[in-house]
């Protein structure tokens, strides 16, 4: 007897058709987005803004801030960066890992009225803040 055949399956579900169909959707998403999908995580974002000022603040534990990369083109704000995996740690073997690695990409799109030449940023205890200041209103 398989290990596959003394899985729970209540519903009697084909596992290998569904293993197909996502094989089938990675295809599918390499041929849109391309082999080398930059995100294999997404850090957790926070926005705040008032009438002067518009903030994101991005949770980034384990990176450095010199290996945080910020662009902004066309209204769009880009936050990249690479979060390296723990090194061995000698004969120890892994039992769980909950912690994301890799490569990441955050996109968000800047409201109307925001200068996007004149931002700030900072990373103070594992949280990248940008600041971007808001267009004075024509009276």
């Amino acid at each position: 007897m398989s290990a596959v055949a003394n899985i729970y399956n209540p519903n009697n579900v084909d596992l290998t058709e569904i293993k197909q169909r996502l094989a089938v959707l990675r295809r599918q998403r390499e041929k849109v987005f391309g082999k080398n999908i930059i995100s294999s995580w997404l850090p957790l974002s926070d926005i705040w803004e008032n009438e002067e000022i518009y903030l994101i603040s991005i949770e980034l534990p384990g990176i450095e801030f010199s290996d945080i990369c910020t662009v902004v083109r066309n209204g769009i704000l880009i936050v990249s960066g690479n979060k390296s995996e723990y090194p061995e740690l000698g004969k120890l073997s892994t039992v769980r890992r909950e912690s994301s690695h890799g490569q990441f990409q955050r996109t968000f799109k800047l409201p109307i009225g925001i200068e996007e030449d004149i931002y700030n940023r900072w990373f103070q205890d594992g949280v990248l803040t940008i600041c971007f200041e808001k267009q004075a209103s024509v009276p």
